[in-house]
């Protein structure tokens, strides 16, 4: 269930073969492609993270379900942990949703925001909580290395984007644009890095975090340890995970919120992650809790 080394031998090397190019095309490709106003842009925005948002709910409600039970205070303090990551990652992924809404030019009134993050955040929930429900679990030590594995996952992106974020601290152009002047005298190449602007959202363009966020749906071609029968759909999986990583970093370019190759980089870095992780960590957690977990199947 591991990446094929014919596919990495593919893939790292097409996606570097990008990172340069772009690095001297990012300017006109913006000019070209840039329209806060495309249908298209802003669905990408809206919908591209909710795939990882929602399987972070559902590994904390599968976590839950398959936590000790045996050991009093192991079975109400990891029903704690494992309850407030399912609302954390709810409730984060509604907050991100009145984000984008409230920064986009959408005419809503004030108030809508809040109620479509209130709706999500709820939906994202409720579809974990029946997800995690409805998932027969027959082999307990699997269910729980791979829950656990998509929190990691989930923190390992978070982390790695926002290092690099800091990092480059590259100006978006859609900030570039809402400032005197022209916004191609002001356009600072990837290459550039360190300059003025500090860690806020206007300079965080590289790397894109919604590219990473969208390709981390490639979590999901390692279900076949929680049920057998994803197992001979695992690529399948993965692939349907870099297209859906693609559209997301198209979106992003024309929304102006990352340059072509920040989502490059993105795609670049979120593959990295789950390349080293899947090889390394995931086979880690299956072992420690094989030998440690005395479990029994469990419908």
């Amino acid at each position: 269930m591991k990446l094929h080394k014919l596919e990495r031998f593919i893939v790292y090397p097409f996606l570097v073969g990008l990172l340069v190019l772009f690095a001297f095309y990012d300017l006109p490709i913006m000019q070209n492609l840039y329209d806060p106003t495309n249908v298209f842009g802003r669905l990408g925005e809206n919908v591209s993270e909710i795939p990882l948002h929602l399987l972070g709910v559902y590994a904390s409600f599968l976590l839950f379900k398959t936590r000790n039970k045996e050991v009093k205070w192991k079975n109400i303090l990891f029903g704690i942990i494992y309850i407030v990551l399912a609302v954390f990652f709810a409730g984060y992924g509604g907050a991100l949703i009145r984000d984008y809404t409230k920064a986009a030019t959408y005419g809503f009134p004030g108030w809508l925001p809040w109620v479509l993050a209130v709706v999500v955040g709820l939906g994202y929930f409720g579809l974990g909580f029946f997800a995690a429900w409805k998932t027969p679990i027959t082999k307990r030590e699997n269910v729980m290395a791979w829950a656990l594995f998509v929190v990691i996952i989930y923190a390992a992106m978070f982390v790695t984007m926002n290092v690099f974020k800091f990092i480059w601290h590259r100006p978006r152009w859609r900030y570039l644009v809402t400032l005197e002047g022209d916004p191609a005298s002001m356009f600072v190449p990837v290459y550039h890095l360190g300059m003025t602007g500090g860690f806020s959202n206007n300079y965080a363009s590289f790397p894109s975090g919604h590219t990473m966020n969208a390709l981390a749906l490639i979590v999901f071609s390692l279900f076949g340890y929680v049920d057998e029968k994803f197992e001979s759909s695992a690529f399948l999986i993965r692939l349907f995970a870099y297209v859906w990583a693609v559209l997301c970093a198209i979106s992003r370019i024309i929304m102006g919120a990352h340059f072509a190759s920040d989502v490059t980089a993105g795609f670049l870095l979120g593959f990295l992650v789950y390349d080293l992780m899947s090889t390394f960590l995931f086979p880690a957690l299956l072992n420690k809790f094989q030998k440690t977990q005395p479990l029994s199947e469990e419908k």
